[in-house]
């Protein structure tokens, strides 16, 4: 009766041909990446140009540890996406491979990867101490130390539930500039 109903034995699965990288993957972490650094962006460059002279930070270094990450996960979903579509997810290389010449290069490879993912979490994290100073230097109007600012820092690391926090300290700090512009 149930078979009346339902096809239990389907000969085609509903995601044949599309692999999990070359599809979804690449396209979530874009979507999920691009929107936060968007915010980043938008936060630093406000907030630093409302930091009092002593206290302002400088921003061309943040621009290079800012871009440097977002470059990188860019390229990296790209050549996830190209790799896994031309390869599939098993990699084939042309010609004979023997070990002895393949497991150096690939050992190298991993390490260069790895060096720059190390470098681009790096960035991401100098990112994160940027804008939880500037958004504490702003609160404050003076230079703050760091047990000052480790809050937020932690607030814009874990990012989902901290920007429910650290949104209205921003928008506290832009309306207090405007409040003040306005009674001038």
């Amino acid at each position: 009766m149930g078979s009346m109903f339902f096809k239990f034995q389907t000969t085609e699965s509903p995601l044949e041909g599309m692999n999990i990288f070359t599809g979804v993957l690449p396209i979530i972490i874009l979507l999920y990446t691009v929107p936060i650094y968007c915010w980043y962006w938008s936060v630093a460059k406000g907030i630093n140009s409302k930091l009092p002279e002593e206290a302002r930070m400088k921003f061309t270094r943040f621009r290079f540890f800012f871009f440097f990450p977002l470059i990188y996960i860019i390229l990296l979903t790209l050549t996830i996406s190209i790799s896994t579509s031309l390869f599939g997810t098993t990699p084939t290389f042309p010609g004979p491979q023997s070990p002895d010449t393949f497991l150096p290069l690939l050992f190298l490879g991993i390490g260069v990867f790895f060096l720059i993912h190390l470098f681009a979490v790096f960035c991401t994290f100098y990112v994160i101490y940027f804008i939880a100073k500037s958004i504490k230097s702003a609160e404050l109007q003076r230079k703050v130390t760091s047990s000052d600012y480790i809050g937020e820092f932690f607030l814009i690391w874990f990012f989902p539930i901290g920007v429910w926090f650290i949104q209205p300290m921003i928008n506290e700090i832009v309306s207090r500039e405007v409040d003040q512009q306005l009674s001038q």
